[in-house]
């Protein structure tokens, strides 16, 4: 059976990484959970290094973006199989986990892509992408692939920012993709995260960076 590398990009998740990583742990499927500090303010990377040599820690020292953060994360990865999980999600459970991994790893997909209903974020932008893509493709962080599919792509992933997840939406067909409901998952907010100036520059980002993407997945359509 293939290994399975976890790769989790944080960047102020103080209130939530830990209970991300206990339950990839609590999954079992894991060869390694890899944890990518990217730049963080509070105390993220206090609450990272409090699991010791249960996690690979690789601190960035500086924030960079959610695309470089994951390149990092699979080069430093041993594992066939790559999974990608944001670090924001306080009720992440071990069923999750293995929802989102079994797929891949059992069931013969390329990739999966899981999505909370309940996140207002996902609903919005998955109507967006309906409208000028198709009804299939969803801008979710919780994401399974095999390592060889992502390695051609590392240098543009790295460059894709917050638009990371559309352009990762581009490397498999939604008819090899697995789209997965991780029901009840709950995810907080941007703003309830940063506060202050961080929070109006992460906005501002955010909201370049995505369209961006949309647009540049349709053109390579088109074309």
């Amino acid at each position: 059976m293939n290994s399975v590398s976890v790769v989790i990009p944080v960047f102020n998740e103080e209130k939530t990484v830990a209970n991300v990583i206990k339950a990839v742990s609590s999954s079992g499927l894991a060869l390694e959970i890899i944890c990518v500090n990217d730049g963080s303010t509070d105390k993220s990377l206090e609450a990272l290094k409090s699991f010791g040599d249960k996690i690979e820690l690789i601190d960035l020292g500086k924030n960079y973006s959610k695309g470089f953060a994951l390149v990092a994360g699979v080069k430093a990865a041993k594992g066939e199989i790559i999974v990608f999980l944001d670090s924001d999600h306080p009720n992440l459970s071990k069923d999750h986990v293995k929802d989102l991994i079994e797929p891949v790893l059992i069931h013969g997909s390329k990739a999966a892509i899981g999505f909370a209903l309940s996140d207002s974020t996902t609903r919005f932008y998955r109507l967006l992408l309906g409208v000028l893509i198709n009804f299939n493709v969803y801008t979710g962080g919780q994401r399974t692939y095999f390592k060889k599919t992502i390695l051609p792509y590392l240098d543009q992933i790295s460059k894709t920012g917050y638009g990371v997840d559309l352009f990762l939406n581009s490397l498999v067909s939604t008819k090899e993709t697995k789209f997965v409901s991780l029901n009840g998952l709950k995810t907080i907010t941007k703003g309830k995260k940063w506060k202050g100036i961080v929070a109006f520059k992460k906005w501002i980002v955010f909201n370049i960076e995505l369209p961006k993407q949309v647009l540049k997945n349709l053109f390579k359509k088109v074309k």
